[in-house]
């Protein structure tokens, strides 16, 4: 997943700090896979003073989101409020709305 997304940052790039949407048809399988639907959002976000840029898919609606983040190993989820964000391996991070813990 992570070849794909520097791939696709390189062939999309967020430029004047604005998200990039990746196309649906870019999307790999595996990706698109990950739930019963596709993404409802895919985006690129860029580099800030912040945070490195990075692959974002997001899933949900109304009422509450979930997604996938995908940097460089060395990417940290920046936070927003609302949200919480649980690192899945070295930049690659699951976030969701909502104050809870997992069960």
């Amino acid at each position: 997943m992570r070849s794909w997304a520097f791939a696709v940052i390189k062939k999309h790039p967020a430029t004047n700090g604005c998200l990039e949407t990746i196309p649906n048809e870019e999307i790999p399988k595996s990706i698109i896979n990950l739930y019963a639907t596709p993404p409802r959002h895919a985006w690129i976000a860029p580099k800030t003073s912040e945070s490195e840029e990075s692959v974002m898919f997001m899933w949900g609606g109304g009422f509450f989101h979930w997604g996938i983040t995908i940097g460089a190993t060395n990417y940290v989820s920046p936070t927003s409020p609302g949200y919480r964000s649980f690192k899945l391996a070295p930049g690659i991070y699951y976030q969701r709305e909502a104050a809870w813990g997992l069960l």
